[in-house]
């Protein structure tokens, strides 16, 4: 189970806070730095090599965040792949040869929420436990509802929810705004 944006949430601290291009890479570090319980372990050469790897003003990370606070952006993808989907992809990686999983990627903002969190953890909940938001997103929810409950019932959410592969590392797209409220999409980031 996967959203769009899930570290937006988790990475308010950093939100708005105007910070001049050259102490960004600073202040994203201590944002890392207070993620832990003992940083002591933590170099300042993996510091680095961290903020390489999430860039300052990046339209390449992770979800599409892009809310114009590069350091905004850099902590929220930065929770996303350290918090969400690398352990996750760890996870299936260890239990999918000897367990059924199934999982699903959800990346469709709903109307009402907060636009800077994007389609933020657990936002998709709206659609299973009401009030569902918007009338448009009701054949949607009620298809969702579905596979939470046959799920919660057998283990099994149904046909049309995608086992998972490891060969395959197929994930299940939740989507109105593909056009198909289902389809299998690669979970390329993890391959």
């Amino acid at each position: 189970m996967s959203v769009l944006n899930e570290g937006t949430i988790f990475s308010h601290s950093v939100l708005g806070l105007n910070t001049p291009p050259e102490l960004e890479d600073s202040v994203f570090k201590k944002f890392i730095l207070d993620l832990l319980i003992d940083s002591a372990p933590v170099t300042q050469q993996l510091l680095d090599r961290i903020a390489q790897l999430y860039p300052a003003n990046s339209t390449t990370l992770g979800g599409a965040f892009n809310t114009g606070d590069s350091l905004f952006d850099r902590a929220e993808a930065f929770y996303s792949d350290n918090m969400y989907l690398g352990p996750r992809r760890l996870f299936f990686d260890k239990a999918a040869s000897t367990n059924k999983l199934f999982s699903y990627f959800f990346n469709e903002f709903i109307p009402g929420n907060n636009v800077t969190d994007g389609v933020a953890h657990a936002s998709e909940l709206a659609l299973l436990f009401g009030p569902v938001p918007d009338s448009i997103e009701d054949d949607f929810a009620n298809q969702f509802t579905d596979f939470y409950i046959n799920f919660i019932n057998d283990l099994n959410p149904g046909r049309r929810l995608v086992l998972c592969v490891l060969s395959e590392r197929l994930l299940t797209h939740l989507s109105q705004l593909s056009g198909h409220v289902l389809s299998q999409i690669r979970d390329t980031s993890c391959s």
